[in-house]
């Protein structure tokens, strides 16, 4: 185990008005990508990243998702759920968004109300996705940096803010 937080306390690293009552609350603006991470990094040859979270407020178009590889503000990876069973990757590299799947993958597996637990076992190039247990795919990505730093987000629709409130989340080597 890397990393296990289950947010009952604020010694993790992450921004401290975020944590409540066992929760991250974490809020995006419309349009927005909010993301936190943690302060340290990661090198492991295969890593599995994984989160539990709910939406509290926010529209069909809102998602929550892992932030893996994170080497700055401007690259990093963002496996994301949405409430309305979209499920899509995006690559910010250079400071510029690129979605990486198709707009239209949906998963019936991920919930729209009810939590969600999203997991990504990064192997390489390779990242295989599952949500509440259930394989949505496997997607190898070329050219990606082989390390980096790792946390969570939110993105929120175009015309509404999101709130998303995690429970749990965990980085395993090995």
């Amino acid at each position: 185990m890397i990393l296990s937080d289950d947010f009952r306390s604020s010694a993790s690293g992450l921004p401290a008005a975020g944590y409540a009552n066992g929760q991250y609350r974490l809020q995006s603006p419309a349009g927005i990508i909010q993301r936190v991470a943690y302060p340290q990094a990661t090198n492991a040859s295969r890593i599995t990243y994984e989160l539990t979270g709910q939406r509290v407020s926010s529209p069909a178009d809102a998602g929550m998702g892992l932030i893996v590889r994170l080497a700055d503000n401007g690259n990093y990876l963002f496996f994301a759920v949405f409430n309305d069973s979209s499920v899509v990757v995006f690559a910010k590299v250079n400071g510029s968004i690129k979605q990486l799947t198709d707009p239209g993958l949906k998963s019936r597996v991920v919930s729209a109300s009810g939590p969600n637990t999203l997991r990504v076992v990064a192997e390489g190039s390779t990242f295989t996705i599952s949500a509440n247990g259930q394989s949505i795919g496997v997607l190898p990505i070329d050219g990606v940096w082989p390390s980096g730093g790792y946390g969570f987000g939110t993105v929120a629709g175009d015309n509404d803010a999101a709130t998303f409130a995690f429970t749990k989340f965990a980085v395993i080597g090995g």
